[in-house]
Parts: structure tokens; sequence; C-alpha cells
């Protein structure tokens, strides 16, 4: 098995670093309900799968979907906590 090395960690590192950042981003849009920052924050081809599961295809949809949830319907806050990320 080969050793780490100090750059594999580095690159580790800053991509779980990454990760952690964009999930506090979404959960950020998701419960201050902004629509347009969550799929902004989504590939272009995006999908994303809701709570009941279904399927949203793309940023356009993934927007449009979330803008009428969040009008229509009162939407709990989301906290995140993972061992990789502090929050």
């Amino acid at each position: 098995m080969k050793p780490r090395t100090s750059s594999t960690r580095d690159s580790r590192s800053n991509d779980e670093s990454e990760v952690c950042s964009l999930y506090q981003k979404l959960l950020e849009c998701w419960n201050t309900r902004k629509a347009d920052e969550f799929a902004a924050l989504c590939a272009t081809d995006g999908n994303l799968v809701g709570f009941d599961g279904s399927p949203l295809n793309g940023r356009a949809e993934i927007e449009s979907t979330l803008r009428q949830i969040f009008a229509d319907h009162p939407t709990a806050a989301y906290v995140g906590k993972s061992e990789a990320c502090a929050f």
C-alpha cells in the first residue's frame, strides 16, 4: 500500500472543504427560502430528488419547483451535522 503524500492529503482536504462549503450554502439558501440562489449552486443539467422521491431535472426545474414550494408551503429549517464538516 502506498503511503499518502502531502499533496494527496491537501487535495482531499481541499475537496472536502469545497463540498462542506457547498453543503452549507445549500442549507442557507433553503433556510432563507431563496430558490434562485439554491438552484444556482446546482449544475445546469443537475438532478435533485425531492423529499417525496420526485425527480427535479436541470437548474431551471429545480428553481421553479423550489420557488413554488417556498410560495405554497411553510418549510422547516435544516441544520447540517457531519464529521467532515465543522458547521
